[in-house]
């Protein structure tokens, strides 16, 4: 399986003195998978831009107002752009191109079109295309609002219509949408019609970034962080296990920790072992025995039948859910890298 895990910050003391976390990254497959046999994509704009008159709300000190049009006919070709930038950075592809430029010559702002035949017969057997995203529909609010201390508030609203065309297909292999939005403000030091009129560049392209990550998220395996939790103790051997896992030696650590789990009686004391056992394992990529370890830890914290709603149960709980995710992940992660072929048997 492709490394799916970064182990990228410092170990931090939590308020229970006892209790160390630190953060990592995991990575989990996309909501679609691509046969692994598509290496170049072509990223396109088939939508047509919604008229600039609409989709604007402006109100100025609690009355809505008639002001000058804000022309956000180019967002969406920005948004395309980011999109093949942001699939580009994941390697996921061998070669990304874009074609910002809308290909539709309609004024069917709110339709969704397929690409034409001729378009797709061009990418595919001229150009040597493997499949092609297409940005369908792309809409926008925009709520402008002044209050009566002339500060300026901003709200952007979209929503992103997509599809995913291969080879050999009439119809796209997905399609899907994606919302998203972002708030802004700034305090009015000039004209008040001016503010209304123009949006910061540096704005609008940075929410056509974060649009375009969100799509490319639908497409190619993305990295998020997780914490993790590793329980200290009084003792030097638990101590000098942690020390070596702040120094991600997690084989040294390991063998200390199991060495105190089999030597000590104490219910918890075993409990918080197992929990470390697990993670250590976790961090080498060893998702069944850290899940095993998970469990056993998960046992012996319910030995308690006083503490089933304490902290230690509901971290240990969250975490073998988390654990048997991550599982069920890499073979999905495996086959949308083309490490695999198929799902093992018994998994869907």
């Amino acid at each position: 399986m492709k490394n799916s895990l970064l182990f990228i910050c410092i170990l931090l003391l939590t308020s229970c003195s006892s209790l160390y976390r630190f953060t990592i990254e995991v990575q989990e497959p996309a909501p679609v998978t691509l046969p692994s046999d598509i290496v170049n994509i072509l990223v396109v704009n088939n939508s047509v831009p919604q008229p600039s008159d609409v989709g604007i709300n402006r109100i100025f000190q609690g009355n809505l107002i008639e002001s000058p049009e804000v022309n956000l006919d180019s967002l969406a070709g920005i948004v395309t752009t980011f999109l093949a930038s942001h699939l580009q950075k994941s390697r996921f592809f061998d070669q990304v191109l874009t074609s910002p430029l809308s290909l539709r010559n309609d004024n069917e702002w709110m339709s969704k079109q397929p690409l034409s035949e001729s378009f797709k017969s061009e990418a595919f057997d001229v150009r040597g295309f493997d499949g092609i995203i297409s940005i369908d529909r792309f809409l926008i609010q925009l709520n402008q609002q002044m209050s009566h201390n002339l500060y300026a508030n901003f709200n952007l609203r979209s929503s992103t219509a997509c599809s995913i065309y291969t080879y050999g297909r009439k119809n796209p292999l997905s399609s899907f949408t994606v919302s998203d939005s972002l708030s802004y403000a700034t305090p009015v030091l000039g004209d008040t019609i001016e503010v209304f009129k123009t949006l910061p560049e540096s704005l609008l392209e940075h929410f056509a970034s974060m649009i375009g990550e969100q799509l490319s998220q639908r497409i190619v395996p993305a990295w998020c962080e997780k914490e993790r939790y590793l329980y200290a103790g009084s003792q030097s051997r638990m101590n000098e296990a942690l020390r070596f896992a702040q120094k991600s030696n997690w084989s040294h650590a390991i063998d200390l920790w199991k060495n105190e789990y089999a030597q000590t009686s104490q219910v918890q004391e075993k409990g918080k072992l197992a929990s470390n056992l697990a993670v250590a394992y976790e961090m080498q990529d060893q998702l069944d025995t850290a899940l095993q370890w998970a469990n056993t830890a998960k046992n012996h914290f319910e030995e308690n039948k006083q503490a089933t709603a304490s902290a230690k149960n509901i971290r240990i709980n969250a975490y073998v859910e988390e654990l048997q995710k991550r599982i069920m992940d890499s073979y999905l992660l495996d086959l949308q890298w083309g490490v695999s072929k198929d799902l093992p048997e018994n998994r869907e």
